[in-house]
């Protein structure tokens, strides 16, 4: 038996995903097991359906938009409930029907719009992001090469977590060779 829920941790909009769970401690012949996903655009509930012992999902993720959703998953039954797992899962915008699609996370979108702004060739909408409360317009150009500064670093640590996740090291090597 499982302790940890098979949700896919990545999927695409407008997928059907269907698994299955079995939790000894919760079998479906007494309790209820529903999913919970949440994100900045709302929340989704999914209800299992039992096939014995087991509880099976089958959820259409036609009605989600692509981001980062946290999980929970319940266990409701005999006038009990319990969360039973948490975690989060990545639902990816669909290529197929999109007009558009920029692919980069909110650093890459940051630090090009800082970039833009301090050499002056900003668009409207990078001008208007915002950052601590301030946009990139109202900041003097100091405040924007510290940002700027700030958000490198983050960056410089997130490829040597990605390396590291890798089995890599987190430092890229650079060998050098000596003759007489």
């Amino acid at each position: 038996m499982n302790n940890t829920c098979q949700i896919p941790k990545k999927f695409t909009v407008g997928d059907t995903l269907s698994w299955e769970e079995n939790w000894s401690d919760y079998p479906a012949t007494i309790y209820t097991l529903t999913l919970v996903l949440i994100s900045e655009s709302g929340k989704n509930v999914f209800t299992a359906t039992s096939d014995g012992d087991s509880h099976k999902f089958t959820v259409d993720a036609s009605g989600l938009t692509a981001g980062r959703y946290d999980f929970q998953l319940k266990a409701i039954g005999d006038g009990f409930r319990s969360a039973i797992d948490r975690g989060f899962v990545t639902v990816l915008a669909d290529l197929a029907v999109a007009d558009n699609f920029d692919g980069r996370d909110w650093l890459d979108k940051s630090i090009e719009a800082l970039e833009a702004s301090i050499e002056g060739r900003a668009s409207y909408v990078q001008l208007r992001q915002e950052f601590d409360g301030r946009s990139v317009e109202n900041m003097s150009q100091l405040d924007q090469m510290d940002l700027l500064d700030r958000f490198y670093k983050k960056r410089a640590a997130r490829k040597r977590g990605q390396r590291v996740k890798k089995g890599l090291s987190p430092f890229r090597q650079i060998k050098a060779g000596f003759t007489r």
